[in-house]
Formats: C-alpha cells, sequence, structure tokens
C-alpha cells in the first residue's frame, strides 16, 4: 500500500459502494483513496507525516457530478442583470430603464431571466426595450435560454438580420417584414455566439472564475460544460488549470452541429489533463416548453389556435447519420429532447444504430426526456440510452401545467418507471437556464439551482408532480455520483468511495440518508476535496 497522506476520521462515510455502504474514516495516499473502514483501522495507516482530518461527525459522500450546465452563462447570470421574479412589464422596464441609467450610453445591457409574466403573456417587441434603452444594444435571455429578446441596437450590432434561420419561425418579423426583436432556437444560439464575440475575455473570465469557485462550494468535484461550443474558453480553462486556479474537474463538450466547434475541440483532445477533458458532443433535437418549442406529440395546450406542437431542430435523416457516427467511431452523444415527440424520434434513431451496428458501450444519453409516452421506457433500456433528468425544473409546475394542461402532467419526469425499467438515471440542472424561485437555507441565501441538495430534496418530494414517481434518497445521491461517473465512462475513478477511486469527496453537515425529506434543505457543504486535495472549507 501507498504511503498514507491524509486520513479523514469520525465521520459518517456513506460510501455508495455495495461492498462496503458504511465507514468511519478513509484514507488517501496523494489524490487517491487507499483504505476505507473504521477509525482504529485507518489510524494504524498514519505515518509521521500524515495529515489527519476530523470530519466531526459530518457525512462523507462521494464527489456531486454535475452533468449539464452551461458554465460561462451561469458565471454571467450571477453578475448581470437579474430578471427572475419580475412578475410585470412594469417590474421589468424599471430595472431595464435603472440599467440604461447606470451603464454609459453605448455600452450592452444584458439580462438573464424574464419569462411570461414578465411581458404580460404578449410576444416580446424590440420597440419596448428601444423605448426603454434608446442608447444601449440590450439583450435579454428567457430563463430557460431558448428565446432572446433583442432591442434595434442589439440587432443592428449583432448583425441578427443576416443570420438564415432553419425556419421563418425561429425569427418572427412584423407585417412589414421587420424583425419583432424575439428569437428562438437555432437563431439564438447563433445570436449567443456572437455576443460572445463581443464580450471581452477578461470578462468571461471572471465570470468562469466565479462559476467554479460557487460550484464547488455546493460540493460539485466534476462539471459537465455541456455546450461549451468556444475553443476559446477551452483554453481559458486550461489556463486556469496551468495556474493552479481550476478547482474542480470540468469535462467540456462541443456544441455537435457547428463544425467549428466540433473540429477544434477534436484538436483539443491532446491537453486533455486528469481535471480537464473533451466530452461527448451536444445536439439540440427541439425546445423548451417555456418558450413552447419542445417537440410535442400533441398540441401545447396555451396556443389558442391548437396547432403548435413545438419545434424540431434535426431532420431525421440527419438525426440518424448523428446516432450511427456515435457507433461507428464508440463516441458517444448527448442529445436534448424534451417532447414527448422528440424523446421517441431519438429513441427510433438509437434503436436503429443498434440494430445496424449492434451492442456497443458508447453510452448514449437523453436530457431532460420531461414527457414521455410511458410505454417506452422499456426501450430505453433494451436500446442502451441514458435518462437525463433536472429535478430542479420540478420547480416549473405552473408554467408545465400551462403548456400541457392538467391531463399531461402525469407524464412528466417519470424518474420512478425509468429507474425501475432498470435505465440508468442521472441528474443534474441546466444552470443557469428553467427552473423556478428556489427555497432558501438556514443562513438566508437562495439555493442556486445547481446545488445538488437541491434536486435531491426535489426528485423526493416532487413539488405537487405525481409522487409515485418520487425516489429515495440513496437513488437521488447515486444519480449525482455512481450512476453519473457511470454515464462518463468514470466508474472505475469517480462516484464511490472505495480503494483506488479519486479522492473527490463532499462532506455534509448531517447524513442525508437518515432524515426527514425536509431536513436535506437544511443540510450544510462543510468541504469540498477535489483529488485529494480541499477545494472549499466552509
Amino acid at each position: 500500500m501507498k504511503a498514507t497522506t491524509t486520513v479523514l476520521l469520525n465521520g459518517i462515510v456513506v460510501t455508495l459502494n455495495p461492498r462496503q455502504p458504511r465507514a468511519e474514516a478513509v484514507a488517501l495516499s496523494g489524490d487517491k483513496i487507499t483504505a476505507v473502514g473504521s477509525n482504529e483501522e485507518i489510524l494504524e495507516l498514519r505515518a509521521p507525516y500524515t495529515e489527519q482530518i476530523d470530519l466531526q461527525g459530518g457525512a462523507l459522500v462521494p464527489g456531486f457530478i454535475e452533468s449539464h450546465l452551461h458554465l460561462v452563462a451561469g458565471g454571467r447570470s450571477l453578475i448581470e442583470m437579474q430578471l427572475q421574479g419580475c412578475s410585470s412589464p412594469a417590474e421589468l422596464s424599471d430595472i431595464v430603464r435603472g440599467a440604461a441609467q447606470d451603464i454609459a450610453p453605448g455600452n450592452w445591457i444584458i439580462g438573464h431571466g424574464w419569462e411570461d409574466a414578465a411581458v404580460g403573456g404578449a410576444t416580446p417587441n424590440r420597440s419596448t426595450l428601444d423605448a426603454l434603452a434608446p442608447n444601449h444594444p440590450v439583450l435579454l435571455t428567457r430563463r430557460d435560454g431558448h428565446a432572446l429578446w433583442l432591442n434595434s441596437k442589439a440587432i443592428q450590432r449583432l448583425k441578427v438580420d443576416q443570420i438564415q434561420p432553419a425556419s421563418p419561425d425561429e425569427m418572427p418579423r412584423d407585417t412589414g417584414g421587420n424583425l419583432m426583436g424575439v428569437l428562438f432556437e437555432g437563431s439564438v444560439i447563433e445570436t449567443a455566439n456572437r455576443l460572445h464575440g463581443v464580450l471581452p475575455r477578461s470578462y468571461i473570465k471572471k465570470a468562469m472564475t466565479l462559476a467554479l469557485n460557487t460550484l464547488v462550494q455546493a460540493g460539485i468535484t466534476t462539471a459537465h460544460d455541456i455546450v461549451t461550443t468556444y475553443p476559446s474558453d477551452f483554453l481559458l480553462y486550461r489556463s486556469l488549470l496551468n495556474q493552479g486556479n481550476l478547482p474542480l474537474r470540468i469535462i467540456a463538450s462541443p456544441n455537435g452541429t457547428r463544425s467549428m466547434s466540433t473540429v477544434s475541440f477534436g484538436l483539443l483532445r491532446v491537453f486533455s489533463k486528469p481535471l480537464l477533458r473533451v466530452g461527448p458532443r451536444k445536439y439540440f433535437l427541439d425546445g423548451s416548453f417555456g418558450a413552447s418549442t419542445a417537440l410535442l406529440s400533441e398540441p401545447y395546450a396555451n396556443d389558442p389556435a391548437g396547432v403548435n406542437t413545438g419545434m424540431c431542430t434535426l431532420a431525421e435523416e440527419q438525426l440518424q447519420a448523428i446516432f450511427d457516427r456515435s457507433f461507428d467511431r464508440l463516441g458517444p452523444i448527448v442529445v436534448h429532447a424534451i417532447g414527448d415527440r422528440a424523446v421517441e424520434l431519438a429513441l427510433t434513431a438509437q434503436e436503429q444504430s443498434l440494430a445496424h451496428y449492434g451492442n456497443r458501450d458508447v453510452r448514449n444519453r437523453l436530457e431532460h426526456v420531461q414527457i414521455v409516452d410511458p410505454a417506452i421506457i422499456p426501450r430505453f433500456c433494451k436500446a442502451g440510452l441514458i435518462a437525463s433528468f433536472q429535478p430542479n425544473f420540478l420547480y416549473e409546475l405552473d408554467m408545465t401545467q400551462q403548456r400541457l394542461g392538467e391531463e399531461r402532467l402525469e407524464y412528466c419526469y417519470l424518474m420512478r418507471d425509468f429507474l425501475d425499467a432498470g435505465v440508468p438515471v442521472i441528474f443534474s440542472s441546466d444552470w443557469p437556464y428553467g427552473g423556478g424561485d428556489y427555497p432558501l437555507k438556514a443562513d438566508g441565501s437562495r439555493y442556486h439551482s445547481f446545488e445538488p441538495l437541491l434536486g435531491i430534496h426535489a426528485s423526493i418530494d416532487r413539488l405537487g408532480f405525481d409522487h409515485s414517481q418520487a425516489l429515495t434518497v440513496e437513488e437521488a445521491l447515486a444519480a449525482y455520483t455512481r450512476t453519473a461517473a457511470w454515464a462518463h465512462h468514470d466508474e472505475d475513478s469517480k462516484g464511490t468511495i472505495a480503494p483506488g477511486k479519486l479522492a473527490d469527496l463532499t462532506l455534509l453537515s448531517q447524513d442525508i440518508t437518515q432524515i426527514p425529506t425536509e431536513a436535506i434543505l437544511e443540510t450544510e457543504v462543510l468541504m469540498t476535496m477535489v483529488g485529494g486535495k480541499i477545494a472549499f472549507a466552509g
């Protein structure tokens, strides 16, 4: 056995390892776990130079894995104009008008989080923002990230008129042929790319650093930046790593539909390190409930004409080619599919690739699967697809009911059905997009959507959705640790507390597997350890 560099004693060690579910203490050698056992057993492994950490009865769990977030956008959302919770057009107007008074003319006003209430249920129009901030370019992102609202100066600055949308519905125009100022789906991605290109790199670094430090405070030891898109952002991660300022592990994925992104990230794989690597390609198949663009089999309940079933952003032949390439090259992919029709299209494509290439360990996954016909769930298991849920989206009950109607709520977020069918289930947040108004912590601050403790609680409580789909604490914890590690092909190094695994560990103030559901939200993260080094201590 290697020399013991650190021992962690006097804890409640929840290992997620079926062979040794519980322990008191852990021994480390460098960045690896070397032993798990009782205090007495671990103390025997000490050397004169061994560091000793007293866990003081806290609960040690495997480090949380955040399998789906947008890290730079999340960091920006912490420092840009906040529109979440705006309950009326008047309230939003006051915020934008105030920003226009505080920011020098010509500089950007960027905000995040508007919802239907902030626009009075109407379609946003650029003329509204023109009147509020006539001397500034203004860009406001909808809470789910699937719609942007711009004023005339922003449209001009970013040359939005030159974008060629896959469908005219992505860029609504008035009767005179002028852009109304609201964009959807593919045009959102292209416009966001253009904005990213004009923002100073120092600003991006500030947002990235803030996000990284905030994540590690939540006990997260690995984060999957699921659409990093920009090679410059990967290089910024690499710069932080080389400076010793990357506090957790990052998996950075390219946008699969952008050749620039996929080719560049393919070349960047040579720079992969234990703390930073290139992840699977990400593809969008549909939109979101909030923007009424998720692809449904039946029309949206809030559509007066009763015809809108959302948007499909990939042709079926494109989708099949994506899955075939994944099987052919053994390269896993991640596919955004929210609506039941989108989910079935992706599932069928996976099945057809499986039939052609045979069973291959590619571990493809569908993101969101927010509404699904329960009859097709067994097909997921046979096809080898992973279901990736965001439990914080359970806070969207009112919006979901408005979009789908009461009768379709029973088909939403079927986490229990997927697990019972043997489908691997993992959890994440999609931060900073989606979700709702989150509860307060014991210290009076508000939860962020990416905090695993929030997601674990939501998946157990269900927050008004069908409670028969609730998970146990152990199942939810595994979705953030053991199963998440497996989904990323990291089961040999992460996800459980066991000898030989990386010392990626999270210390909680209490054992969440042994307390009432509501008490989970009162639990604190006391320490985050990445590779045997303390990345955060509360």
